[in-house]
């Protein structure tokens, strides 16, 4: 009997083993394009996807907290550093500090919301969810934010020294090297740089950007049309001429101003030189150098600082000309003794340098009145000396008296200190100058679009316009844009294939659940030929589950978990290993590779979890059906024993309950339980 049963059994095992196989590999295919789906063709999933791996978090906070620590590590010999020391080092700001305005500025939060509202849109309009789609990214409201956060960096960090260090120093030490300073003044660079820290403050500086960046950000976001920076000078030269006066009583320096400003104009009003009676010439510099000797040092610097008081007032502004006139009555009185001690000097020397007369000259020493051409050889020459020397105080008051008693001191004579010729030119540039110290420097959107078209044409106001639209209507890209970028590199059957792709894909996600079809065909197929009974029909549905659902958790498992997983930490180490990475930032090269790839792998992991999840459901699904099936043959067996005693009715079996062909009893055997008739 049993060799009569073995060809049926055979034929079923070969065809429930093929069945399982194709079964199987249909399960995998259906599971697999479910979980696209559920993925990559899902809306939200780009989203989702950055959130689980914190990609706006590692953006925002880890990579640029891992770049700053490097940077700042950088030698300074470096070839980032161009000989230099390391600005990062020096700037009094922390690596928290960066970070932090970098999170103010663009939230993880907010970074987030973004990707994920313009990836579904994305999304659903390539998979044919939706006809239109547009991607914003808004910046607007960004805008004040920067400009609050820049003042604060600007507010804690040390850029003023960093200006001075990097900037002006180095210019102060180029141009002490190649000019000398105004009015003869001689500072080091050091005091030079010194100066001019207390001239222009920071905290100037820091009131300045803070309005310039106030003025500019309305206009930037298009709340404005205008915009004006204004610079207030007038505080530096207020500051300069209290330095000023500081470093000359400082530098005892007022009578270099004397030499230099009061000094020329005392020479311009003698003269080139004056001539005494008694015949003798006195240069100019040398009565101004008199006069200089005698004056007063409190009287040098009260006259030097009226000049500085009345200059200052001129730049500001707050006069248009000024007139000082300084007194020179007191210090000629003062000279008198100098100058006949050098009268007195050189008379001397011209007497004894007399040659002896030829022609027996001879004249009266009582009519002498001025330096004979010889002198007699009954006279010697201390005689004539004697002689003149007796008029010199009288020759001196003479000219003395002629030497005006007073000079003036003009913004003309400024001009002419400071080596500024009176061109219309430079009178343009002074006059200019003097303006924006009194008014302020004006720049505005006039001003800005001008120099635009200057530099690059209507490019450049046009660029202007279009970067003011961006921040204030923020970035966007929609269906029109795409379509226009289509049409520029494919023609139009493409786009027409491309929309036909969309519509596809969206019939196939509205009926995803039809994939299950072929396989329940191919199941109730196998099990219509395979057996006569439901019951067992059902059983062999629920077994087809059971294993194409085993092969499939088993083969993930091993073959992912165990085997490819294996291969791509292998894959991600040689990797990093092969990478030229720049010795300065290693470590964020790799924390880069190591997030990029560990991002891949939680992708993927993601993704046969999802196979992984639907195989287990349908394992389960096929263990409730086949349990229920078995469940249900025992309950019939027991209800139908029950009948048969209580009525004591031998009914016969249904048609669908006949036993198999292989299933005939052998004379000594018992049926099997879901062998019995079922119940009325």
């Amino acid at each position: 009997m049993f060799l009569l049963k073995l060809p049926i059994l055979l034929f079923k095992t070969i065809s429930i083993s093929i069945v399982s196989v194709i079964i199987t590999i249909f399960l995998f295919l259906t599971f697999f394009l479910l979980q696209i789906n559920s993925t990559i063709l899902n809306p939200d999933y780009i989203g989702d996807t950055f959130e689980e791996n914190q990609i706006p978090n590692f953006l925002l906070v880890e990579l640029p907290k891992s770049i700053i620590e490097e940077a700042k590590s950088i030698p300074d010999d470096s070839k980032y550093s161009r000989d230099q020391k390391n600005i990062l080092n020096d700037s009094g700001l922390t690596t928290e500090d960066y970070v932090n305005v970098l999170t103010a500025l663009i939230p993880p939060e907010l970074l987030q919301e973004t990707i994920s509202n313009n990836s579904s849109q994305l999304v659903d309009y390539l998979t044919g969810g939706s006809d239109e789609f547009e991607l914003t990214v808004s910046l607007k409201d960004r805008i004040p934010i920067l400009k609050n956060e820049i003042i604060l960096l600007i507010n804690k960090s040390e850029y003023y020294n960093l200006l001075f260090e990097r900037g002006i120093d180095p210019y102060i030490d180029t141009t002490l090297e190649r000019q000398e300073l105004p009015l003869g003044l001689e500072l080091t660079s050091e005091e030079l740089s010194e100066f001019l820290q207390k001239v222009i403050p920071e905290d100037w500086i820091n009131s300045q950007i803070d309005d310039t960046l106030s003025s500019i950000t309305p206009y930037a976001t298009k709340d404005s049309e205008t915009f004006t920076i204004k610079l207030i000078l007038s505080p530096i030269i207020e500051n300069s001429l209290t330095e000023t006066k500081i470093l000359l009583a400082k530098k005892d320096a007022y009578s270099i101003l004397y030499d230099e400003v009061i000094g020329p104009k005392v020479s311009q009003t003698i003269g080139e030189k004056l001539d005494l009676p008694i015949g003798i010439e006195i240069p100019d510099e040398k009565i101004t150098e008199a006069l200089r000797n005698v004056a007063p040092e409190e009287w040098v610097q009260e006259e030097v600082e009226k000049i500085l008081d009345d200059v200052s007032k001129y730049l500001n502004g707050e006069i248009d000309e000024f007139k000082i006139e300084l007194s020179l009555e007191d210090n000629k009185e003062l000279a008198k003794e100098n100058i006949s001690s050098l009268v007195k000097e050189d008379l001397d020397k011209f007497t004894n340098n007399l040659p002896v007369c030829n022609n027996n000259e001879i004249f009266s020493l009582t009519s002498l009145t001025s330096l004979p051409k010889c002198i007699p050889d009954n006279l010697i020459p201390r005689q004539v000396y004697n002689v003149l020397d007796d008029q010199i105080d009288t020759n001196v008051d003479t000219i003395l008296s002629n030497t005006p008693n007073s000079i003036e001191f003009t913004q003309e004579s400024l001009k002419e200190s400071l080596g500024i010729s009176t061109t219309n030119t430079e009178d343009e540039f002074i006059e200019s100058a003097r303006d924006k110290i009194k008014n302020g420097w004006i720049y505005t959107d006039k001003d800005l679009k001008r120099h635009l078209n200057q530099k690059f044409g209507v490019w450049g106001t046009d660029t202007l316009e279009q970067s003011r639209n961006i921040l204030s209507d923020g970035l966007t890209y929609n269906n029109i844009d795409l379509e226009k970028d289509m049409a520029k590199v494919v023609d139009e059957n493409t786009i027409s294939l491309f929309n036909d792709g969309r519509n596809y894909v969206a019939s196939m996600k509205k009926f995803r659940f039809v994939i299950y079809v072929p396989i329940f065909i191919l199941m109730l197929v196998s099990s219509l030929i395979l057996f006569r009974t439901w019951t067992k029909r059902i059983r062999l549905m629920a077994i087809y589950l059971i294993i194409g659902s085993f092969i499939i958790l088993a083969s993930l498992n091993v073959g992912y978990y165990v085997v490819a997983k294996s291969i791509i930490e292998d894959t991600k180490t040689e990797a990093i290993s092969n990478i030229a990475i720049d010795e300065n930032f290693k470590s964020t090269t790799e924390l880069t590779i190591n997030k990029s790839i560990n991002t891949v792998e939680n992708i993927s992991d993601n993704f046969i979890n999802g196979i992984s999840a639907k195989a287990l459901i349908c394992l389960i699904l096929g263990g409730l059906i086949l349990g229920g099936s078995i469940i249900w043959s025992i309950i019939g067996y027991i209800l139908n024993n029950i009948w048969n005693k209580l009525f004591k009715n031998n009914k016969n079996p249904e048609p669908d309950d006949e036993p198999e062909p292989d299933d005939e009893p052998e004379p000594n055997d018992a049926p099997e339980p879901d062998d019995e008739p079922e119940p009325d």
